[in-house]
């Protein structure tokens, strides 16, 4: 089933939310796509789908194969090799967030959602494997599990990744959601070389008690483990591109850091509440191109 909402027009990018046409199983080399030229936002669609008999959602799972399992080094079950797919039980139950070129016909990215109701249906959020979130699911209102978020290597320094985002306020403000939420990742299983950003994170940016998730007991990793005292929030250390985005959007993490050796990533739970704050974020461009643009010395 393919839902679609419309997106108004920004200011300075042309975007098109609509119907796409559905295509036969992915069968291109999904790496050999040359970066984009031109104007990349008039050729940009995208669409909404929900559950994974679309073809277009197979797509997006053999995209996701390649960059968690092949570039990320994930270890996926003896089916998900056969089939080159990353795909689970969750993905009939979720809406795929997708975005396409028209020129290529390349899925350019994606992001799986999952509101509360579909939750229950699928038998719980993911996130709930690792962290505690019965605080969080207790608030009022509809709660929003984004997880599988991801841009095909040719376009991380593209508008895309932009628009990408500016369709997820769309799709909140759509629905109405109250919060999101999910897990950001570090790369590795080994958490020790990433104390000083667990430790920044635990003092300055811990979710308040209330709506606080916690890492499983027989999982958890305490954050605050850096010697050196940081005394300013303001000090960031550098994080990954998208836990940096979340940041900058406001987000808080719950307690406790969890090792996935699935997905070769040490995890931190992260939530964030929609309204102006988001939304003033996430409209306003200074997403993961500006930061990788910043890194690089570009910016």
């Amino acid at each position: 089933m393919v839902g679609i909402f419309s997106i108004n027009p920004i200011e300075s990018v042309k975007r098109r939310l609509r119907l796409l046409p559905m295509q036969s199983a992915v069968s291109y080399p999904l790496f050999d796509v040359s970066p984009p030229k031109g104007d990349l936002a008039s050729r940009l669609c995208f669409s909404v789908v929900t559950g994974d008999a679309s073809p277009l959602v197979d797509e997006v799972q053999a995209l996701r194969y390649e960059v968690f399992y092949e570039e990320m080094r994930a270890k996926g079950k003896r089916i998900n090799r056969r089939l080159r797919r990353d795909k689970d039980h969750h993905d009939s139950y979720c809406d795929h967030l997708i975005a396409r070129d028209e020129v290529n016909g390349c899925v350019v990215g994606a992001i799986r959602l999952l509101r509360r109701e579909a939750a229950r249906r699928a038998g719980g959020f993911l996130t709930a494997k690792e962290f505690n979130i019965k605080r969080l699911l207790s608030v009022e209102g509809e709660v929003l599990e984004v997880g599988r978020f991801l841009v095909h290597p040719a376009y991380r320094k593209s508008i895309a990744i932009i628009l990408l985002w500016r369709a997820l306020v769309e799709y909140v403000s759509h629905h109405d959601i109250e919060f999101l939420f999910g897990c950001a990742s570090f790369s590795g299983t080994d958490p020790k070389q990433w104390y000083q950003q667990l430790t920044w994170l635990w003092r300055h940016r811990m979710a308040p008690r209330e709506i606080r998730p916690r890492a499983r007991r027989r999982l958890r990793i305490s954050m605050n483990k850096h010697k050196k005292i940081m005394s300013s929030p303001h000090d960031m250390p550098p994080l990954p591109p998208l836990l940096k985005a979340y940041m900058h959007a406001g987000a808080f993490v719950g307690d406790g850091a969890v090792v996935d050796k699935k997905f070769n990533t040490t995890d931190v739970c992260v939530l964030v509440k929609s309204g102006i704050a988001v939304e003033r974020y996430l409209s306003s461009g200074r997403t993961l191109l500006d930061f990788e643009r910043a890194e690089s010395g570009s910016a």
